[in-house]
């Protein structure tokens, strides 16, 4: 069975979840027998279908609970259960409280929340938590009423109606734009909801018409700040796949956003500074205080920022601030000034004087990885790629590449091995090695599985520490790893070295830095 197949049938279930589907409903609709259709659904998705047919139906039933003023009866009966009593049953099994509870409690819990399985699977990016103080800001609201089925489409056509007008008033992107959304329930229609978006500026900014209006203010707190690299076109999608994946994979209530020091490029190349290498960094940053603040903090490291190119027309990054369907905060950041890199100041001599290795991110186009990697190629420079965010490659820049690195999803998503331990890990290198001269797969609290020869793979398990937090961990790894390497230390002894500093970071509490 084609993986589209799957994919339309998911489509479909979505559509009508209410009716309380059976599987020879299923069955029937898509035209393979229950038997055949069940184990190509395991097999595509890694889920019982079943299973997740009733927890996709029973997580509706929560939005339902928080969202609208509908009655547990009527939600009962809409989702096609048998009666109150067979839901409530349902609905405690799933979430550990009866629908009554759930709704009257103080915060939405989505820990149980089943989100639409997407194919081909998406990794969820990986929030980065962080305390936000509280903050004044300026702006416009919209708000617009839907039922909750039609909730979705409504909203994302909604929200990019809002934003086209909002932009068109400015006449150049500010550093930072906060965009917000809160959904309560209709108090005038019990099955419909009603949703705000808010789009703002901090208080102190003035752009015209775009900068006027409504006083929002941000509470202080805990936020989760997930950060979106790439175009202005793709960035709904990317929106769109926090509220299906993210949120609920995460488990996550409280969110918010900042903007701070940060990039897994920045990050490495500090950890590989930290670690006693000379680093030179090359990107790009806006004429703002973002980007003096990014420069300011390499250089404060030891990293020289002789080749960082200052853009007046773009801004360093636009952080935006969102809210998931309870008014709880979430954040994604818009690396806009680093996808202009000026790729024709790569053919010149004096970027790579001195230079051994070039690290590379998928933070920035491939076009400019690949001009990169070919510049550092014609001049026997290694190539070191650490493939994050995970994307496709193409065969021109794979043929540039001598080090891959990546973690456990990233390798899922190039090698198609799932990596949950280490011999899953292995694994995974064994089949990127058919690619790549030198591969390494890290995989969290197991280890790390590398192999420079054809057929084999050694490991490192990870060093026991006290957990204090993951964060940065990767970087700082690929920082160490790179400075080792870089400096004539074997294969084996630069991933140890680097293995023991990620063990080192994960046990220290973490600066900004």
């Amino acid at each position: 069975m084609h993986v589209n197949i799957i994919h339309e049938m998911l489509q479909w279930l979505e559509l009508y979840l209410e009716k309380g589907l059976s599987l020879d409903a299923v069955s029937e609709k898509v035209g393979y027998s229950k038997w055949h259709l069940q184990r190509e659904f395991k097999k595509k998705t890694g889920r019982v279908l079943g299973h997740y047919i009733r927890e996709r139906r029973l997580s509706k039933t929560a939005l339902a609970l928080r969202l609208t003023h509908r009655s547990v009866l009527n939600i009962a009966l809409h989702y096609n259960f048998d009666s109150q009593q067979t839901f409530t049953r349902a609905f405690k099994r799933q979430f550990g409280m009866p629908p009554g509870s759930y709704r009257r409690g103080n915060i939405a819990d989505m820990t149980e929340m089943c989100p639409p399985i997407q194919l081909p699977a998406i990794a969820p990016p990986e929030p980065e938590f962080i305390h936000l103080p509280g903050k004044q800001l300026q702006g416009v609201t919209h708000r617009f009423s839907s039922t909750l089925e039609q909730y979705h489409h409504q909203q994302e056509r909604q929200r990019r109606l809002f934003w086209e007008s909002y932009l068109a008033k400015m006449d150049s992107l500010p550093p930072v734009v906060y965009g917000l959304r809160r959904s309560q329930p209709s108090r005038d229609k019990d099955d419909e909801l009603v949703t705000q978006f808010a789009t703002a500026l901090s208080a102190d900014e003035t752009l015209g018409d775009a900068s006027s209006g409504d006083a929002i203010y941000i509470q202080p707190g805990q936020y989760a700040l997930f950060r979106y690299v790439g175009g202005l076109d793709r960035l709904q999608d990317f929106i769109l796949s926090l509220y299906k994946s993210s949120l609920p994979s995460y488990q996550l209530i409280g969110t918010g956003c900042s903007y701070k020091f940060g990039g897994k490029g920045g990050n490495q190349a500090i950890a590989a500074a930290k670690a006693g290498a000379g680093v030179a960094f090359l990107g790009a940053v806006g004429a703002d205080d973002n980007g003096r603040f990014l420069i300011a903090t390499l250089r404060d490291c030891g990293v020289d920022t002789t080749h960082i190119e200052t853009i007046g027309s773009i801004a360093s990054g636009m952080s935006v601030a969102m809210t998931d369907a309870e008014g709880d905060y979430g954040a994604i950041v818009v690396s806009a000034a680093n996808t202009r890199i000026n790729t024709d100041r790569l053919a010149h001599d004096d970027v790579w004087s001195g230079v051994g290795m070039l690290i590379l991110q998928n933070e920035v186009p491939e076009s400019v990885n690949l001009s990169a990697a070919r510049e550092a190629r014609r001049r026997k420079i290694m190539v070191c790629l650490n493939a994050a965010p995970a994307t496709a490659l193409s065969a021109d820049f794979e043929r540039c590449i001598d080090v891959l690195a990546v973690n456990s999803v990233e390798a899922r998503d190039m090698s198609g091995v799932a990596v949950n331990d280490l011999d899953s890990a292995g694994e995974a290198v064994l089949a990127l090695k058919a690619r790549f001269p030198i591969v390494m797969v890290t995989a969290g609290g197991h280890g790390v599985a590398f192999s420079d020869i054809a057929d084999a793979y050694a490991f490192f398990p990870a060093e026991p520490v006290e957990l204090v937090s993951t964060h940065g961990a990767g970087d700082c790894f690929m920082g160490t790893f790179c400075q080792a390497f870089n400096d004539g230390a074997p294969l084996g002894e630069a991933i140890k070295a680097a293995n023991h500093a990620a063990a080192k970071h994960v046990s220290q509490p973490k600066t900004d830095s």
